[in-house]
């Protein structure tokens, strides 16, 4: 059996953060949970080369987001849409406004909406998207900057800086 020594202390303290950026990756909490159950699943396995990383959570929001990516290419012609307003993670914020990203977010390849959740949400610099994304920085910013300009145009004129303030203090690229 696998040393699990770290493992448990590692989803404890790291597993809430894991799972709203999955639910931002999903859109919903279900999508969210199992994302998360399967990202850590990865991680149980490889634990001994990941509790030897110097940067461990950063390990696991890279697993995160292959998986997500790896997910949506497999699973895209088995969705449907659906009737519910997906259940709420982040409480603070005005539920309409956040159904109506969550909407436009969707609507983005799965790539693009990795590329805003790491950007804006997880406040990473271009150069470190790239480098988990796998493509260039500037590849980063210009679909950023695309990404950007069509979740605007699914949201009203007068928030159309909803995108900045929902990712934080951070600026448009």
């Amino acid at each position: 059996m696998r040393s699990r020594s770290g493992f448990d202390e590692f989803v404890a303290a790291h597993a809430a953060a894991l799972l709203r950026a999955a639910w931002l990756l999903t859109g919903n909490l279900h999508d969210a949970e199992d994302l998360v159950q399967e990202t850590l699943t990865r991680l149980y396995v490889h634990w001994p080369r990941v509790r030897a990383a110097e940067h461990q959570l950063a390990y696991a929001r890279t697993s995160l987001v292959r998986c997500h990516i790896s997910r949506r290419r497999v699973r895209r012609a088995s969705e449907t849409p659906v009737d519910e307003l997906p259940e709420s993670v982040a409480p603070q914020t005005d539920p309409d406004t956040r159904l109506m990203l969550s909407q436009a977010l969707a609507r983005l390849s799965p790539i693009d909406r990795a590329v805003l959740v790491l950007r804006y949400y997880e406040g990473r610099t271009a150069p470190e998207v790239a480098a988990t994304l796998r493509i260039s920085a500037g590849a980063v910013r210009k679909r950023a900057a695309r990404a950007l300009a069509e979740v605007r145009t699914h949201l009203p004129t007068d928030d159309s800086d909803l995108v900045t303030r929902s990712g934080g203090e951070h600026d448009r690229p």
